[in-house]
């Protein structure tokens, strides 16, 4: 029967087995550390991104009204917010 009250719990969080051999210098398994930057995936979706967003905002510079349209400017802006999301996509097909 465990005598710890609620107050006195302690966490324990399960950890997996890793060899001497299979540690980086901070203690991180080698298998999630990456070797490099994958710096054309990172391109991709900077790119992707702000060119999506920039796209879905277009609008805004085209119409009469710009920025004074509240239906436009909520329509673009919640386009604008899935732009991140598309190019996540794009950037790990690629």
């Amino acid at each position: 029967m465990n005598t710890q009250t609620h107050n006195q719990a302690v966490l324990e969080i399960p950890t997996a087995p890793v060899s001497a051999e299979g540690v980086d210098a901070k203690g991180r398994p080698l298998a999630v550390v990456p070797t490099r930057v994958p710096w054309l995936g990172l391109g991709i979706f900077a790119v992707t991104a702000f060119g999506l967003a920039w796209l879905a905002c277009l609008p805004l510079w085209f119409s009469d009204e710009g920025i004074g349209d509240p239906v436009l400017l909520l329509a673009c802006g919640s386009a604008m917010m899935f732009t991140p999301l598309i190019a996540s996509i794009i950037a790990s097909i690629v």
